[in-house]
């Protein structure tokens, strides 16, 4: 059973463009009532988002994306997770697990953050970075195996800087 559809009103759809590469997305709202994995409900009727197509976030479980997020490209959000604040994800990233984006972080590439880690503040990973476990990035540039800013973390986990382009795993 769907939770969400994409608003069909114009005002709820939003142009962004990235990279030369215009996305339209629409605003999602809650078709049903549902619990997020901390309890908080979820009622029908509830606005969030934006997602270029339904497939960027998962009709199942308890992964939202929250009012000022955005999800577009193949990006994908599911099992549990959840976006709020200003976050964006897209190209082929993956939010999953329990895992949190929140403040003005961005995702993209083929970034995977799952498990029970969290992606906040102003971080930026982009390429192949992994971040899983417990970990919390925070105010973090990491793109194609490379650290370009400053790190802070509860619980690293496999971290493996490589200058050649291959992943780092948090």
């Amino acid at each position: 059973m769907k939770k969400f559809m994409l608003s069909p009103l114009k005002e709820d759809k939003i142009q962004i463009t990235i990279n030369g590469k215009n996305y339209v997305l629409s605003r999602i709202v809650a078709i049903r009532d549902f619990h997020l994995a901390d309890g908080t409900l979820i009622p029908a009727g509830k606005k969030g988002g934006y997602v270029e197509k339904e497939e960027n976030l998962s009709q199942k479980g308890g992964s939202w994306v929250f009012e000022g997020c955005k999800v577009f490209g193949d990006a994908f959000v599911g099992d549990n997770a959840i976006m709020f604040g200003n976050t964006m994800a897209y190209g082929n990233a993956l939010l999953l697990g329990h895992s949190q984006m929140y403040g003005n972080a961005k995702i993209f590439g083929k970034t995977i953050v799952k498990d029970y880690s969290r992606v906040y503040s102003n971080s930026v990973l982009g390429g192949k970075v992994r971040v899983g476990g417990t970990a919390s990035v925070s105010n973090t540039e990491a793109s194609h195996g490379k650290f370009v800013n400053a790190f802070y973390n509860y619980g690293l986990k496999n971290y493996y800087p490589e200058d050649d382009g291959t992943e780092i795993e948090f």
